[in-house]
């Protein structure tokens, strides 16, 4: 039988917590980088501005780190903030997905990869339409759940972890 290894010591616990706040907030920023300029691309003036929003996010996150490694009580808050922040983008930007379906993207980005599955089936990019249509909503929704799951999971993670910042700084 396995013992279970000893809890972590509150400064090794802290620094975990940093790092992992660390490599999110450099996902996010670059993440949000590559989002940006295929906004732009695509003259997505929303998915841009929102993109950017959510790299400053990562920026946040980054900064919240950078505090944990001073001990700063409010390093926590940063990232917990940062974390909620991109949770209501992400969710923002879904439901502006949901609501402004453009069938003539979707047509453009679809089209050239199954035109001759539809041509061998007879069938042209209309009757595709509300199957793709479902897709673009059941997408923007299936986004929010796991932006939940993820940003909400790792706010919640963050937060549990002011008894540990409380210990490191004695």
């Amino acid at each position: 039988m396995r013992l279970p290894p000893p809890p972590l010591q509150p400064a090794a616990a802290l620094a975990r917590v940093a790092r992992v706040a660390r490599l999110d907030g450099t996902t996010v920023l670059v993440v949000a980088a590559v989002f940006v300029v295929a906004a732009l691309l695509l003259r997505d003036w929303a998915g841009a501005l929102l993109a950017l929003a959510a790299g400053g996010t990562g920026a946040a996150e980054r900064h919240g780190s950078t505090l944990l490694h001073t001990r700063a009580p409010h390093g926590l808050r940063w990232l917990v903030a940062s974390q909620l922040s991109l949770l209501g983008l992400v969710w923002l930007y879904a439901a502006w997905r949901y609501t402004h379906d453009d069938p003539q993207l979707t047509t453009a980005l679809v089209e050239p990869l199954l035109r001759t599955q539809l041509e061998a089936a007879g069938l042209t990019m209309d009757d595709l339409a509300p199957l793709l249509r479902l897709a673009h909503r059941l997408t923007a929704i299936l986004l929010c759940g796991a932006a939940l799951l993820y940003q909400g999971g790792l706010a919640w993670y963050y937060a549990r972890q002011q008894p540990t910042l409380a210990a490191a700084r004695r």
